[in-house]
C-alpha cells in the first residue's frame, strides 16, 4: 500500500515524484481529513488529479499541519508549488 505522487506540467509531463511508501503517512492524513478537506479527497485506490487552483488550496491546507507533520508533506508541498509554477498538476496514483 502507499501513494505515488507526481508534478505534472500543463500537458502531463513529469516534472518531479515522490513515494509515500508502505507506512503511507501522507495517505494517513488524507484519510483522517475533514470532509471539506482537498486532502479528504485523495483515493486509496486510484488516480487523484489536482489542478492549479485546488493546488492552491491544498499547499493551504498542508502548511496549515502543525510543525512535527511527516517528511512527505513537505515534498508533497514541493511537488505542489512545482506544478503550479508550470500551470499543470498533482497527480496521486493509490496502489
Amino acid at each position: 500500500m502507499g501513494l505515488a505522487i507526481y508534478a505534472e506540467g500543463h500537458a502531463h509531463n513529469r516534472l518531479g515524484s515522490t513515494f509515500d511508501g508502505v507506512e503511507a503517512p501522507f495517505l494517513r492524513l488524507c484519510r483522517s481529513a475533514p470532509r471539506e478537506s482537498l486532502r479528504w479527497g485523495v483515493m486509496q485506490y486510484g488516480d487523484t488529479y489536482f489542478n492549479r487552483a485546488q493546488l492552491e488550496r491544498l499547499v493551504e491546507e498542508l502548511e496549515a499541519l502543525p510543525p512535527d507533520r511527516p517528511v512527505i508533506v513537505e515534498e508533497v508541498l514541493r511537488l505542489a508549488r512545482l506544478a503550479i509554477r508550470n500551470a499543470g498538476y498533482l497527480h496521486v496514483i493509490g496502489d
